[in-house]
């Protein structure tokens, strides 16, 4: 750093300016360039300050005393040397000692409120000069400590003397810094911060480089500011080295792992106190697993924690059992004496052992909050998770023409609202496209998407806006402003971003443009305009031909650019397997040919320079013997040496979990991907080779031998678990509807899905069977025409006009029984489905009320009802008497009552049916002429004596004419015939 001027004033200004900066002069240091203008101003200063003004001459005294502290800093102070070499530096001698002593420093020393000493011998100018040096070195000191600990503590906010009295307490340390050196104290403290963060991240040590390689590493990347040793109150050249490597001790597991890779010799010692060599622990440890705490390297420490970022003094004061809100509450972590499980959506993970610098053992948990997905740690439901997070991309697609499209495609949408369960998402854009096909769970309000959703553009020369609903309410929105071109790659289909500038690069893409705009290509490029449109915009084919020469491509101010043409990446191919176990995304048993395909379009081979690496998550990096197989247009597959070679890396020695596959030419990386190895499972249905029962929830067993599982039933990890299924159909559209009558479908088994989840390397897979399902539907012809209607119980009534249908194992024997009496027998198709029409068969063994009847099918049973209730067919009264047919099952049958109007009841008969229909003749009794209009009303009654009404309601007509009942008149009456004639006559009766 030079001075702003080169006048005594301009150069009085500028260390004053710096000295309320820091607070002290003797805190200023000066680098070689500067302390070389020091001494020619201090040498034209002493030949002319007696004949200045006093304005000036208190500006030379600034110099003169600046002078004087820089080579008090710089040189070894020897106090019989001092003045000697201090005079020969300023080209004077003794003549001019009193003018240096007595009218330039001792006044300097006044004014700059310097302890001015003195002796017996009188004046010490020296001493003085020597003392204020000394305490700035211990101001510098105190500083680098106190750095040490606020990077400890990681200390976000300003710093404050409230800060620096904490620190005083904890640490029983003073800290004299001037009030007004602590903003520039502040900003050294951040600025160290961000350098040594940056660097872990970076995995830039500086134990590994040089401070000058480091530094340069630094500036390349963030700037010249951030230059260490461009630090004011933190800068000592000679500490801030050790400082550093000090502070940058702590490591994440992979990174340490790959420190016991540098050191294979040494002897590692655990937090715990035992030791291995570190090519053994190197071989064992795994990051996955490996406990957080002090681990030394023979005499160096290393702090293992989860994120680069945390400390161990931070973990030591998070509070037992409570959730700790981190970085803004964008991380949370947890603490407990004892284990703990997490579980986020599915996957559940445990609690990490954990030494604090007290020796004390704990368990933690720290990760990003999974916003929009469940969390639930040591059992505790964490409420912040709940919301939507959701990203969109632009793709390239192609229609049944092959004709080039922009889509836009959702890459992921995950919902969380434990409080609106089954509630459905909407998600529309101002284009006019809606999707409502995604709901909440019944469970946990849950709604998690992987490129789920994709819609079909029309055009970007509008703001599209996206949308997402809840049941109505606005849950959030994002803006894609357009642009004025677009360019995909033709490869991965996906969208590049303008302004990209790499290596390597696609031999074609395709590019829209808007209108009006012009496009600029490089030598070696072609453009083809396509007979298509996307909204305004123009489609053109991007060919990069002469691949010899640079990809340059330009519209308006947007670019791209790339330096050589060749793409290399990975894809694993999940090929059809009759496992149950469904693999996804980069998840493998074990690597074949066929599931790991290289696509590029450089030439590999045997002889090929490309070579492959497996990466471990520790940071150990093996090279794959072996070369390339081509396996289709710009497609490879490993060779059968390299395919072994992973294999007795990984699944042979049944070592599982995430693995990188890299692929270098030399030591440029030219394409990575990662591949997770999951143990094969054994997993066993119930009842083998038999179908299972519809909505009979069943248990299968799933055995992992090599690496333990989660159990939710024993909410703990084994080797084996149980986990319910639930057998269902679903309705499956007929090939050929006249195979059937209308209304009655076919049914095909649902597959049954169960997520299996390896805690200690934190993947979930997921089991899929399609298991054989028996299970049936009822069917009732309610119309004139062949209609049938799905019911649920069968009416005794109806089943001539009732079908039955079952679905289970193809060409299964089925039986239908009643009290181990079979009365039917059948045999399903090729497909499993079999169709039973008109049941009356079954009515001879009815007699109850509900008759259960059980549809047999390889030792599985299932069952149905048949329903009969009473049923009167004819009724009439003819003269005295009721005629009637019922029929209707055993303790029930038909009470008929004789009402008037106004409800009195004048006679009951009860008529049981006995499970068979019977003919009745009832007598009724004579109605009087007192009596109001007469009914006849009969009832069912039923085995719980509830009566049912019926249909049937006769209305009785007065007659005129006496009615005696037979017995009375053979029996006489007691009066003569011919009175009771006459009384006849008159109608008296």
């Amino acid at each position: 750093m030079a001075f702003h001027g080169s006048t005594i004033e301009a150069i009085s200004d500028d260390i004053k300016s710096r000295q309320a900066y820091v607070g002290r002069l003797s805190l200023i240091e000066f680098d070689d360039g500067e302390y070389e203008v020091l001494i020619h101003i201090s040498r034209e200063i002493l030949r002319r300050y007696e004949g200045w003004c006093a304005s000036r001459q208190k500006h030379a005294r600034t110099v003169v005393l600046a002078f004087g502290i820089e080579y008090m800093r710089r040189e070894h102070y020897v106090k019989e040397k001092f003045w000697d070499e201090f005079l020969n530096t300023l080209h004077t001698n003794m003549a001019q000692y009193e003018l240096i002593t007595e009218g330039l420093l001792w006044k300097a020393y006044e004014e700059e409120e310097i302890p001015r000493k003195t002796t017996g011998k009188g004046r010490e100018f020296v001493l003085s000069l020597h003392g204020e040096v000394h305490a700035s070195t211990a101001t510098r000191k105190e500083c680098i400590e106190f750095f040490c600990w606020y990077y400890q503590h990681s200390i976000a906010s300003r710093l404050t003397p409230e800060i620096i009295a904490r620190y005083e307490t904890q640490t029983g340390k003073q800290l004299a810094v001037h009030e007004k050196a602590l903003s520039a104290l502040d900003k050294d403290c951040q600025l160290l911060t961000r350098i040594i963060d940056y660097a872990v991240e970076q995995e830039m040590f500086l134990v590994h480089l040089k401070i000058e390689a480091y530094i340069c590493k630094l500036t390349q990347e963030l700037g010249q500011e951030y230059n260490p040793f461009r630090l004011r109150l933190l800068h000592d050249r000679e500490k801030l080295r050790d400082i550093i490597i000090q502070l940058q001790n702590h490591r994440t597991p992979i990174q340490f792992l790959r420190e016991l890779g540098y050191d294979a010799l040494k002897v590692m010692y655990f937090p715990t106190g035992s030791h291995l060599y570190a090519r053994t622990a190197h071989r064992q440890l795994r990051a996955e697993t490996m406990a957080y705490g002090c681990y030394r390297l023979d005499g160096a420490e290393y702090r293992v924690v989860p994120l680069t970022w945390l400390r161990l003094e931070m973990i030591g004061q998070w509070t037992y059992e409570e959730f700790i809100s981190l970085r803004n509450g964008t991380y949370l972590g947890y603490k407990k004496r004892q284990p703990f499980k997490v579980k986020i959506g599915r996957r559940i993970t445990e609690g990490r052992e954990c030494f604090l610098l007290n020796k004390e053992r704990c368990y933690i948990w720290i990760d990003q909050v999974p916003l929009g997905d469940l969390l639930v740690i040591d059992g505790r439901y964490y409420e912040g998770t709940e919301g939507l997070d959701w990203q969109t991309s632009l793709e390239l697609g192609f229609n049944g023409q092959k004709e080039v499209l922009v889509l836009l495609i959702f890459d992921s949408l995950k919902a969380f609202y434990p409080n609106r369960i089954g509630q459905r998402l909407t998600v529309r854009t101002s284009q006019g496209h809606e999707e409502t096909t995604y709901s909440l769970d019944n469970e946990h309000g849950l709604c998690q998407l992987h490129r789920a959703i994709g819609f079909q553009l029309s055009g970007l020369e509008e703001p599209l806006v996206v949308s997402i609903d809840l049941a109505g309410k606005h849950l959030s929105s994002k803006t894609i402003e357009p642009e004025s071109a677009y360019l995909f790659s033709t490869s991965t289909h996906k969208r590049i971003p303008s302004g990209t500038k790499r290596e390597w690069g696609d031999s074609q893409y395709y590019l829209f443009v808007s209108p009006h705009e012009e496009v600029q290509i490089g030598d070696g490029i072609a453009l083809e305009m396509l007979d298509v449109r996307f909204g305004p915009y123009t489609a053109y084919c991007v060919e990069w031909e002469d691949h010899t020469l640079p990809f340059s491509l330009h519209v308006e101010k947007l670019s791209w650019c790339f330096e050589k043409q060749r793409y290399l990446y990975l894809r694993v191919r999940h090929q059809a397997s009759q496992s149950p176990v469904y693999l996804v995304g980069q998840q493998i048993h074990r690597f074949t040919q066929g599931n790991i395909v290289v696509c590029t379009n450089q030439r590999l081979n045997r002889d090929s320079s490309v070579t492959c690496h497996l990466l471990y998550m520790s940071g150990q990096e093996v090279l794959v013997h072996g070369g390339f197989k081509k396996c289709g247009d710009d497609q490879y597959s490993l060779d059968e040496m390299a395919i072994k070679h992973l294999n007795t890396l990984t699944a042979d020695r049944h070592h599982y979990g995430k693995y990188e596959l890299l692929f270098r030419e030399g030591e440029q990386l030219l394409g990575c991907a990662t591949v997770i190895v999951v143990p094969e499972l054994q997993v066993a249905l119930p009842f083998p080779g038999r179908p299972l029962v519809e909505g009979r929830t069943a248990a299968v067993n799933v055995s992992s031998p090599y690496l333990k599982l989660w159990d939710p039933r024993e909410n703990q990890t084994s080797s084996s678990a149980s986990f319910p299924i639930h057998p269902t159909l679903s309705v499956q559209p007929l090939q050929d509807e006249i195979q059937a009558p209308k209304g009655i479908f076919y049914l095909t088994s649902q597959p049954t899905t169960f997520p299996v989840t390896f805690p200690e390397i934190g993947e979930t897979i997921e089991v899929r069977g399609y298991p054989s399902v028996f299970g049936f539907r009822l069917y009732q012809n309610k119309g004139q025409e062949a209609n049938y209607q799905k019911v649920s119980i069968l009416d005794y009534y109806a089943l001539e006009a009732s079908a039955l249908y079952i679905h289970t194992k193809a060409r299964s024997t089925v039986a239908m029984v009643r009290n181990e009496i079979r009365m039917w027998t059948g045999r399903t198709n090729e497909d499993g489905h079999l169709l039973v029409e008109d049941l009356s068969f079954l009515k001879m063994h009815c007699k109850r009320e509900q008759t259960t009847f059980s549809v047999i099918c390889e030792g599985q049973e299932n069952t149905f009802l048949v329903c009969w209730k009473p049923l009167i067919h004819e009724l009439y009264v003819e003269k005295d008497r009721v005629r009637l047919k019922v029929s209707g099952p055993i303790d029930t049958g038909v009470v008929l009552s004789l009402i008037e109007s106004d409800g009195s009841v004048h006679s009951q008969e009860r008529i049981a049916c006995g499970g068979e229909q019977i003919v009745a003749s009832i007598e009724l009794p004579p109605i009087q002429p007192n009596w109001k209009q007469c009914y006849l009303v009969p009832q069912y009654y039923t085995l719980d004596g509830i009566p049912l009404p019926t249909a049937w309601q006769q209305r009785l007509e007065k007659t005129k004419l006496a009615l005696f009942p037979l017995d009375w008149l053979r029996a006489g009456v007691g009066i003569s015939s011919e009175t009771l004639l006459g009384i006849c006559d008159k109608g008296q009766y």
